[in-house]
């Protein structure tokens, strides 16, 4: 499993449609990258060195053919489980054919963009080339593109896509070719002075000379109904803004870098780099939406997100590799699926065998409560019902209960049974049994515990007087008899006054007040505390349920505390 990227910043020093932000963009991502999702190889181009001076080593600036040879590198030797990252920061445009060949195409600006060819064309990385070099990748593979710039939508040949112009974001199943933009809205970035922003596009250019031969067969692409990539690569695309509009540059927290990369990259810190491809696109968007209504109402842009039929961001994990193989095993379980239908043992084969009508023969009858029951003889067995045990019928209150023919064996009456031997006619209610009394010399099993039962018969209704505890047996708990009687108020080892050991108390209950309240208030109050009081709670919790979204408490930053527009005027 390999891990590798390649991060494209493009600031175009010294030309008319020069940028600011894009080499911060570029190292930003190629840190990230590298810090928190363990790329071990990764490749980073820039026109640019941080402290402003020209970049000078040949490999080094992003030309068209570096950038073409380096996007070979990435996508060549890939193999099932490889993770792969493709960051691109600079300007898109689009392309038309001036002598009416072919379609409108779209395109990234390299660094030689102002050295055209003879036939006056610029050296730009066309959107079919793109597609030739992400067809190499196999199924099982792991791509993620990001392009923070204009035009860069429809980079990756894919149908899916997530427009997040409108609430909730609208997922389209199908794409179509864009159409040329005849006008952009300029108050996006002329409007923001405070931001210093800049669009992110070079004009439209016009193409010249021969038609320029197309690196994807005729008929291919993903508006046509047929990807150029492989349906098992689990691939996204994220798009500063759809075509029509405008990627902006611009001043944010004290550094100058594209809007959609510093959504990103404020997403991600507040997901701790850990969430799916449409978690951080809902995050990033409303990001972006609070930056739009705040500091920057004439933004336009809105960040688009393609991805692959089969790997849904809904199911994959951000640069996670082990997500890598989720759109080739999605083809191998639908292919598993249609060889099972095409069989004659199918799901699909199911349906034309005859339905099984429910059968109830072998339900057996229920047995009624009144049947007759056979007679049987004392240590015979019952024999066993046919059928479930006849429910019992209670009688009347207040009528006497039938004789049973075994109470002369020691069995207590039955209230409910059926009358014995088939009888219909009731017999003679038995006479009442006397009240147990226990004889005369019988010992009183509590009189060690204070008396109140002993002597006291089933059928009295009143009970003797206690009798007074034997001598030398005393109470074992330290409290007076809980039995009723006058056990000794002291417990074991109690000193002479009658003191006992608990808690100070010698003539209380369990329940007085010096016994038990004292301990248990103490701890109580400590309890009563932080419960007690919302005050010290309300002050944790109400930022992050009544404030802003971007509050310090929910961020996590300190940056969305303050306003955006701590901006550094150049």
């Amino acid at each position: 499993m390999v891990k590798k990227a390649l991060c494209c910043g493009l600031n175009y020093p010294n030309e008319k449609h020069q940028l600011y932000g894009c080499i911060n963009d570029c190292l930003n991502w190629a840190k990230l990258v590298e810090n928190n999702f363990g790329f071990d190889e990764i490749r980073v181009l820039i026109d640019q060195n941080p402290d402003g001076t020209h970049a000078t080593a040949p490999t080094q600036i992003p030309t068209r053919a570096n950038l073409l040879a380096q996007l070979g590198w990435l996508c060549s030797g890939a193999e099932p489980g490889d993770s792969l990252i493709f960051y691109y920061a600079g300007h898109g445009t689009q392309v038309k054919d001036s002598n009416g060949y072919g379609s409108l195409q779209e395109a990234l600006v390299p660094e030689d963009f102002a050295n055209p060819d003879q036939d006056g064309n610029p050296p730009l990385v066309f959107e079919d080339e793109m597609h030739a070099l992400f067809a190499r990748l196999p199924a099982g593979s792991f791509l993620t593109v990001i392009l923070d710039c204009c035009h860069g939508a429809g980079m990756l040949d894919v149908p899916c896509s997530v427009d997040t112009r409108q609430r909730p974001p609208k997922v389209l199943q199908t794409c179509s070719k864009p159409g040329e933009v005849q006008s952009r809205n300029e108050a996006a970035w002329s409007k923001n002075p405070h931001a210093y922003a800049r669009p992110r596009f070079v004009a439209n250019v016009s193409w010249r000379g021969a038609p320029r031969q197309k690196r994807t067969a005729e008929g291919e692409g993903a508006h046509l109904g047929k990807m150029t990539l492989n349906s098992g690569v689990t691939s996204f695309c994220f798009a500063a803004s759809l075509s029509n509009e405008v990627a902006l540059d611009a001043n944010i927290k004290a550094q100058q870098q594209g809007m959609m990369s510093f959504c990103l990259l404020e997403a991600l810190a507040a997901l701790r780099h850990r969430c799916t491809y449409e978690q951080l696109l809902a995050r990033a968007s409303e990001i972006a939406d609070d930056i739009r209504e705040k500091y920057m109402p004439t933004m336009d842009q809105h960040i688009q997100m393609t991805f692959c039929p089969n790997s849904p961001p809904t199911d994959v994990v951000f640069l996670d590799a082990r997500y890598a193989t989720v759109a080739q095993h999605r083809l191998n379980q639908q292919a598993k699926l249609n060889e099972r239908g095409m069989s004659q043992d199918g799901p699909s084969q199911q349906h034309d065998r005859p339905t099984r009508e429910v059968s109830t023969d072998f339900i057996p009858k229920p047995t009624h409560a009144h049947a007759p029951a056979s007679p049987m003889h004392v240590g015979q067995s019952q024999p066993q019902s046919q059928g479930p045990p006849p429910e019992p019928t209670r009688e009347p209150s207040g009528a006497p209960p039938a004789p049973d023919p075994y109470s002369s064996y020691g069995a207590t009456p039955s209230y409910g049974a059926p009358p014995p031997y088939g009888g219909a006619s009731a017999s003679p209610a038995a006479p009442a049994a006397a009240p147990y009394e226990p004889p005369p010399d019988a010992p009183n099993i509590f009189a060690g515990f204070g008396g109140g039962l002993g002597n006291f018969g089933v059928g009295s209704t009143s009970a003797p007087a206690p009798a007074a505890p034997p001598a030398g047996f005393g109470n074992l708990f330290g409290v007076p008899n809980l039995f009723g009687g006058g056990g000794a108020p002291t417990g074991f080892g109690a000193p002479a006054g009658g003191q006992t050991l608990g808690y100070g108390s010698s003539t209380t209950a369990l329940g007085a007040p010096q016994a038990m309240s004292a301990p248990v208030a103490a701890p109580m109050t400590s309890y009563a505390a932080p419960y007690g009081a919302p005050a010290s709670y309300a002050s944790a919790y109400t930022p992050t349920q009544a404030g802003s979204a971007y509050t310090t408490t929910q961020a996590g930053s300190a940056a969305y505390s303050t306003p955006y527009p701590q901006v550094r005027y150049r």
